[in-house]
């Protein structure tokens, strides 16, 4: 078929379940419960995102007294925070010390370029002595897996389920890839077959087959997704730069 030929064969009919009452009470439950542990799961990242700092902080934190763990770390450690943004963590293979001051503020500082996480330059080494019991891998707090665990089901139910009704597949794929979790959150909220109120809404054929279909499709979704993950880039870069 030529390209922006409409394809004129029968649309197939709707396939996937149809939800009993009782299963459609029961993804309803699995819903709020994905929806809830997404919400802790994105605070406690934008909460704990380490701020950039330098070695002169953390020895001035270090002689307040205001450490109350140390960590030294390589960018992969931090790959579930940096996710966050949208894109992969930076490729640069700096090991960093990274400290937490109070409950849940972290500092994060790049060390020297031949700096390993098994010999210590002496600033953490002076940690040591200084806070004993509170060196080790302090990570911030969060669930990385949580995130790939969320996505993989609803692609699975993507796949599996009927036609999606307020965006097309391809869009719904792009969508759920979005930053900060907003794809996975609008996913679970506006979109079938987890919104109640999108389920009710007629079955509509597959994109190809409708000339006239008003659903977001996948080329849109991909534009947006890109601009997200420029915003969720500036989010992240901005709350590293913060001041406190």
């Amino acid at each position: 078929m030529a390209v922006g030929e409409v394809d004129t064969r029968a649309a197939p009919l709707p396939h996937g379940p149809v939800l009993t009452d009782g299963a459609a009470r029961a993804l309803d439950v699995v819903r709020w419960l994905l929806v809830g542990a997404l919400l802790v799961d994105l605070v406690l990242g934008l909460v704990t995102v380490p701020r950039q700092a330098d070695l002169g902080e953390l020895q001035r934190d270090l002689a307040a007294g205001r450490v109350e763990s140390l960590s030294v770390v390589t960018p992969s450690d931090l790959r579930s925070t940096r996710v966050l943004a949208g894109w992969p963590p930076p490729s640069d293979n700096e090991t960093s010390v990274l400290w937490r001051v109070g409950s849940l503020g972290y500092r994060n500082a790049d060390l020297p370029g031949d700096a390993t996480p098994d010999q210590l330059p002496d600033v953490v080494a002076e940690a040591d002595s200084t806070i004993p019991d509170a060196v080790g891998h302090d990570l911030p707090l969060r669930w990385p897996g949580l995130g790939a665990a969320v996505l993989l089901i609803l692609l699975l139910t993507l796949a599996a389920g009927r036609q999606t009704r307020r965006a097309t597949r391809w869009a719904c794929f792009w969508i759920a890839l979005m930053p900060l979790s907003a794809g996975l959150f609008w996913l679970l909220l506006r979109e079938a077959p987890w919104s109640r109120a999108a389920r009710v809404l007629p079955v509509p054929a597959p994109h190809r087959f409708q000339p006239g279909d008003t659903r977001l499709t996948g080329g849109h979704a991909l534009g947006w997704l890109v601009l997200a993950c420029l915003v969720g880039q500036f989010v992240l870069y901005s709350l590293g730069q913060r001041p406190w």
